[in-house]
């Protein structure tokens, strides 16, 4: 059975990290107690601590201020994660809806009778048969319950459910593909987001044996910037992020949000770089950070 851990006051903290050798050179004790009672929370500022070398129980160089810079852009990713996956959400219910409005063998409501025959009803359904629904979604229920267009299950499916009827569209009718499985990681890596959970720490974990995405896979092979056994995308943060840069390149149309998007995406990799000696002493970090840049900019270039 694991060992419990002991709770620490802020104080115990500070002199926990002390003791192994987290320094405060750059960042004093005074400030670090405050960040650490009103701007985060120990548990998971000392996290990125996973990210530096340790040697019994001893970090090698490390500075209290690289964990705070870590936290500070860990919080910056979420929220970019989130906004390029809810707009790629968003396309994929604009793709389907035009791939409808433009498809004569479609009249909007059969395929999606269809799609409850073979998957069931959606959970936004069964919950509202329960009556436990939710007020922003009971009114599209209340009017189309028994007979749903497809333009109206696009609002009430979750992105789970979406990627399922997207799958279920494009086998019925040839639309436009994009990779189910890409979505799928796209899906893992919001869900992460979205519950304000740690990413970051786990930049410098040895590769997996998970499954990769096949067209990521052949574009960054075809770049030359991929290694003949991919194990630079088998790091689950990098690969579902590039992923999501990937469908987001493909999706997007070329209008003033993809600029802003574009824009944003690059002004975090600047804020990636400023105070680049905190990652200095650490080959990993830098060594995974630059190939997420340069793979990042390929695919948005397409170059």
């Amino acid at each position: 059975m694991q060992q419990q851990k002991i709770k620490f006051t802020i104080d115990q903290q500070v002199d926990h990290m002390k003791k192994q050798n987290i320094g405060f050179g750059i960042y004093s004790e005074e400030r670090a107690r405050d960040f650490l009672t009103y701007s985060n929370y120990y548990f998971k500022v000392k996290s990125f601590a996973k990210n530096y070398k340790k040697n019994n129980d001893q970090y090698e160089s490390l500075e209290f201020a690289y964990l705070r810079k870590f936290s500070i852009l860990d919080t910056a990713f979420r929220e970019l994660v989130l906004e390029l996956s809810l707009l790629c959400e968003h396309l994929v219910k604009v793709l389907i809806c035009r791939s409808c409005s433009q498809n004569n063998e479609d009249d909007g409501y059969a395929i999606v009778k269809d799609y409850f025959n073979n998957h069931g009803l959606p959970s936004a359904i069964n919950r509202y048969d329960e009556e436990v629904y939710s007020v922003y979604s009971k009114s599209l229920l209340d009017k189309y319950r028994n007979n749903m267009p497809v333009w109206v299950l696009v609002e009430i499916l979750d992105f789970g459910e979406l990627i399922l009827f997207y799958e279920f569209y494009k086998t019925k009718y040839n639309i436009e593909r994009i990779s189910a499985f890409n979505l799928y990681a796209i899906k893992s890596l919001r869900n992460i987001a979205a519950h304000n959970s740690c990413i970051l720490h786990t930049l410098t974990i040895q590769p997996t044996s998970m499954k990769t995405s096949t067209t990521l896979k052949q574009f960054l092979h075809e770049k030359d910037i991929l290694s003949r056994r991919g194990s630079e995308i088998k790091i689950p943060i990098i690969h579902d992020f590039l992923c999501l840069i990937f469908v987001f390149s493909k999706l997007c149309p070329n209008t003033e949000i993809k600029k802003i998007l574009m824009k944003k995406i690059v002004t975090y990799f600047e804020r990636c770089e400023e105070r680049s000696e905190y990652f200095s002493n650490e080959p990993l970090i830098l060594k995974r950070y630059t190939f997420v840049k340069k793979a990042t900019y390929r695919i948005l270039r397409n170059k």
